[in-house]
Formats: structure tokens, sequence, C-alpha cells
């Protein structure tokens, strides 16, 4: 590993200034004033149109093309960002366990979701909590009940992940492309078309908690 990372040049500074600044606006601007008057929807918007925000998966890696600036050496300035994260790595773990334990414990899943399978004990660590919604039989599909579910959702100012929306993601990727044949995967296609994921993040408040909850309980899509 070290002699590979020997043979990297280190990134360009506009590449690792556009990384930090993508961190302050989210932190410091977006995320605090999304639900204020959308005031941060707009934000976000003018940041990916003036290209001062990076995306997690580039255009040209949406086509099987490695980006330019890659691959490159971690900077230091990263790096220390990294290092300050895995420092907290446990008390964030400690809290995604605590966030878990909310869900499976009042969430009604029994008529409504599927919940994933987990720890005996209850130690899972969820990056995000995943539930599948039971198929409306009023709904021509399964996707048609997942995406009334998410519009309702975020009507209510909740942004439930949708990550998981089909076997090779994102969906904008041709299946021809990475030599995926549709309907070769049942399974993972229909747990796709079902598959939300609830958010377990450290920033998320108790308050933010109780009302995910309660939208759970009383969501019938």
């Amino acid at each position: 590993m070290h002699a590979i990372t020997d043979t990297l040049a280190p990134p360009r500074n506009a590449f690792i200034a556009k990384q930090l600044f993508h961190i302050i606006f989210f932190t410091a601007l977006v995320l605090p004033t999304y639900h204020l008057f959308s005031i941060g929807k707009v934000l976000h918007a003018i940041g990916r149109l003036l290209r001062l925000t990076t995306y997690a998966v580039t255009k040209g890696e949406k086509k099987l093309q490695q980006p330019a600036y890659m691959p490159a050496r971690l900077s230091n300035a990263l790096a220390r960002i990294a290092f300050s994260q895995l420092q907290r790595l446990d008390r964030f773990n400690t809290h995604r366990v605590a966030v878990a334990q909310e869900f499976r414990k009042h969430i009604k899943t029994a008529k409504r979701y599927t919940p994933q399978h987990e720890h005996p004990q209850g130690q899972s660590i969820f990056l995000r909590y995943a539930l599948a919604i039971k198929f409306d039989k009023k709904s021509k599909q399964p996707t048609d009940t997942k995406r009334s579910f998410l519009r309702h959702a975020h009507a209510a100012k909740l942004y439930l992940g949708d990550w998981y929306n089909g076997p090779i993601t994102p969906l904008s990727v041709p299946f021809a492309d990475v030599h995926y044949e549709h309907g070769s995967c049942p399974r993972a296609e229909q747990a796709a078309a079902s598959v939300i994921n609830l958010p377990t993040y450290p920033r998320l408040s108790p308050d933010e908690i109780k009302r995910i909850i309660k939208f759970m309980n009383h969501e019938k899509s």
C-alpha cells in the first residue's frame, strides 16, 4: 500500500479547495436552512449550478469512466478530517445503535413494513435503517406505493432515503453498460422497489427521531 501511495501525485489545490468548501457549505449553510423557507435547497442548487460543490458520482463515472483526477494521494487537509472522524467513530456508532433501537421499539412494523434482520442483542450499527414497505394492492406496481410514501414524507419535511432504488444505481446508468440483464436478479429488483431507509446520522436529534416515528406509524400512502 505504501509503495503504491508513494507513486501517486497529490491532488490539485483546486480539487482540495472544492472538497473543503463542500463540507463547510453544507454544514454551515445548506443543512441548517434546508427547512427555513427552502433557503438551503436554493443554496444547494446554486452551489451545483456554479460547480462549487462536488458530486458523489460524476457523470463520467456513470459511464464507467475513471475521473481524470484519480487516482491521487489523499491530501493532508482531508486526511486530518478523516482522522478526526475516526476519533469520534465510537460516539457515532453508539448514537446509531440508539437510534436503531428507538425505531425498532416504536415503529409498528407488522402490517405496514418488513424490518431488516438485526443483531439478536440489538447492537447492530446501521449507517441507514432500512425497511421494506409492504405492497399496496391498490397500486399498479410496488414502486407506486414507495413513490407515494416518499412524496408524503417530503410534504411532511422528512427526507427519507431512497438510495437503494434499483439493482444498479444510480438508475441513470444503462444496464447494458455494466452487463446487467433486467430480470436476472428478481429478488434484488423486488427489494429495490420497496426499500426505504431512515436516517441514523450523528446530528439526528431526539425531536427528529420522534417526528420520523410518528410519521411512520400514521402514514397510509
